[in-house]
């Protein structure tokens, strides 16, 4: 390691709100702040937010529970990442968004709890991913200016629809099935590749 690279570090900011409007009802957002430029030292934006509702209401008299939620995230591309290897990741994963930067997402959720042992839930995802990733730092010496709220390269769309089925007979046992479908364009970040896929899952967990 570079007697640079020790001498330097790497900071990001974060801050975050939540509101209960009232009971049932919870919005909340975060604003993540890896660089930005308030100077001449012209850096890109890095930054990432994201934004979103809930709702949860009782049903049949208190016995069962709906649920709803949606929300979008963004991170700009570059965030996570620094010239001098300091970067927010651990084995290429980010410590910060899951999906990493120069990504957006869009999540909706509806749930329906049925007693304490059944649970049924929808989930429906939006994405739309860059070909950048944690590592990959602005290069300022001979990067010019960039914008890192556009994606870079070539642009995968992923579009996301499943299914749960969730059964808890006691405290230790919990099976679980779940059916999706997705649509993807330009999959894996090549031109025109477009790819589907309707997975099946089923999961059985047991606890002492």
């Amino acid at each position: 390691i570079s007697g640079i690279a020790i001498a330097k570090n790497n900071v990001l900011w974060s801050a975050d709100i939540a509101w209960t409007p009232r009971p049932g009802w919870r919005a909340w957002g975060e604003l993540m702040v890896d660089d930005i430029s308030f100077s001449n030292d012209y850096k890109p934006d890095m930054i990432g937010y994201q934004a979103g509702v809930e709702h949860r209401c009782a049903a049949r008299g208190g016995r069962d529970a709906l649920g709803a939620g949606l929300d979008y995230n963004r991170v700009n591309n570059y965030a996570y990442s620094a010239w001098h290897g300091h970067n927010f990741e651990h084995d290429n994963f980010p410590f910060g968004f899951a999906l990493g930067p120069d990504v957006a997402l869009v999540r909706a959720d509806i749930t329906y709890e049925r007693g304490a042992a059944w649970e049924f839930a929808l989930r429906g995802e939006w994405r739309k991913k860059g070909e950048g990733e944690v590592g990959d730092f602005y290069d300022k010496p001979s990067g010019g200016t960039a914008n890192a709220s556009e994606f870079a390269g070539v642009v995968s769309e992923d579009l996301r629809v499943s299914g749960r089925i969730a059964y808890r007979p006691s405290r230790q046992w919990k099976i679980e099935a779940g059916y999706g479908a997705s649509r993807a364009t330009n999959f894996l970040h090549t031109a025109g590749r477009d790819h589907t896929a309707a997975p099946l899952t089923l999961r059985g967990e047991f606890a002492w």
